[in-house]
């Protein structure tokens, strides 16, 4: 059975006993897959908004068309589940657990939002997976199941230990939502799954420093503050009032790397530069410059991004960031968010000059 008390199984399941560990700034530390993987398992969690991704889906809609951000969105949803999972190893699961370990893995996907995974049922001899659910974080803007069904599609293939895919049903995405998955899906997409690995060294890159510093605040600081909200109907947490999802640092660059494969890194840019201008405007307008310094620094802290230092020399910022998310892909989209909020802070328009290791370097 799928859990019903999402505020609950966020504080007492996973902050409270230290699943989710939320106290330091600029990093997030996830070790709820060890339950079923190989022991001492970590991996790195970061904190994004849901209008950045569903503004960016309907974005490649207008401009792709509907089948190639769907197929586009399908992709990135099946990597990045599979990514995650591969953090386990590749240990092979026997048929009479595999539904037990699925009901945690969609327990855990809805802890992100994706309340999709309300019920389930698993048919172990003909490998039939159904899921259904309503209101689901980024595809109840979209209108668009293809994320979902790819997150499913990854589940299921690395179980199954063979290539699967899913479809997703949506006469109303926004209200209810139904994804399945069976061997009888004619193939869409095989990933590459040495491509997906986590890096060898990812926990010395992404562990090695942990900040304990007061100047900047921790996601359980938000949480202390009462900046985040946990809505148990809707099985949503919100920061500010805007809804915020939480996924494996992966799933953004593998958002990034997917779009710069196809040749939209320029719509990637465009798009989630102006959605992190209006997102910046609505929570901070009014407000002057010296809070607006200060509250972005917090966000990125707190988000799990990193420690920020700003410096602003004339029509420069300089920005290094301390434990910086590192992944196997080179790549980071955080840096076109913060692009966003600085041009909507000095009422400029930013360019990102240079991106390497801890520095980002933005120019107008």
């Amino acid at each position: 059975m799928i859990f019903t008390n999402f505020k609950k199984f966020i504080l007492r399941e996973l902050i409270f006993p230290k699943t989710l560990i939320v106290d330091y700034p600029g990093v997030i530390i996830n070790n709820t897959i060890r339950r079923f993987g190989k022991g001492n398992v970590r991996t790195r969690t970061s904190y994004y908004f849901e209008d950045i991704y569903s503004n960016l889906y309907l974005d490649s809609l207008r401009e792709m068309g509907k089948e190639e951000a769907d197929l586009l969105w399908y992709k990135i949803g099946k990597d990045s589940s599979l990514r995650y999972l591969l953090f386990l190893g590749d240990n092979k699961f026997s048929d009479n657990i595999v539904g037990l370990v699925l009901e945690h893995c969609l327990n855990t996907i809805r802890s992100t939002g994706f309340s999709f995974s309300g019920s389930f049922s698993y048919d172990s001899k003909k490998k039939f997976l159904k899921i259904s659910g309503g209101k689901n974080v980024i595809c109840r803007k979209t209108g668009s199941g293809s994320l979902v069904a790819g997150i499913v599609a990854g589940i299921m293939t690395y179980f199954q230990r063979e290539n699967f895919e899913a479809e997703a049903f949506c006469g109303d995405c926004s209200n209810f939502c139904i994804v399945k998955s069976c061997p009888e899906i004619e193939m869409k997409y095989f990933p590459n799954i040495e491509e997906l690995r986590p890096m060898k060294n990812y926990a010395s890159l992404n562990f090695s420093f942990v900040n304990s510093s007061k100047n900047f605040n921790s996601f359980g600081d938000l949480v202390k503050f009462n900046k985040i909200y946990i809505n148990n109907d809707e099985s949503k947490i919100f920061f500010l009032g805007k809804a915020v999802l939480t996924s494996e640092i992966g799933l953004g660059e593998l958002f990034l790397k997917n779009y710069i494969q196809i040749g939209k890194l320029d719509l990637f840019e465009r798009s989630v530069i102006k959605s992190s201008e209006v997102l910046f405007k609505d929570l901070t307008e009014n407000e002057d410059l010296e809070y607006k310094l200060k509250f972005v620094s917090n966000l990125i802290s707190g988000f799990g991004w990193g420690i920020p230092h700003f410096k602003k020399r004339g029509n420069v910022v300089i920005l290094f960031i301390v434990n910086p998310l590192r992944t196997r892909y080179g790549v980071s989209h955080i840096k076109y968010i913060i692009n966003g909020f600085l041009n909507q802070m000095y009422g400029k328009n930013f360019k990102i000059k240079k991106s390497e290791n801890q520095e980002i370097i933005f120019e107008c």
